[in-house]
């Protein structure tokens, strides 16, 4: 049984590696739409499907905005928008 933990620890583990996220989570960032308006957000969650943001606005979504963390750019569509969260995949 110990084993078995073991090796699905192990191929957890090099899950999480090969979906690395390219921004770190719990970060302030801000969404960048072609305008050039700001809209903060917080990363909460990157994933191969997407990333869930913390956000005080309602966007709309199929809209592509820029998510800007520090240096870190990274091109994204908004899914789904409510009150309090989006989320959005990477273009």
């Amino acid at each position: 049984m110990m084993k078995q933990w073991e090796k699905s620890v192990e191929a957890e583990k090099i899950r999480r590696k090969s979906r690395a996220p390219r921004v770190d989570l719990g970060r302030l960032g801000n969404l960048v739409d072609g305008q050039g308006n700001h809209i903060p957000v917080v990363v909460e969650n990157v994933s191969a499907q997407g990333v869930l943001m913390q956000i005080d606005k309602i966007i709309p979504p199929d809209f592509e905005y820029d998510l800007i963390c520090g240096q870190e750019r990274v091109q994204l569509q908004i899914v789904w928008s409510n009150h309090g969260f989006a989320g959005a995949k990477i273009v």
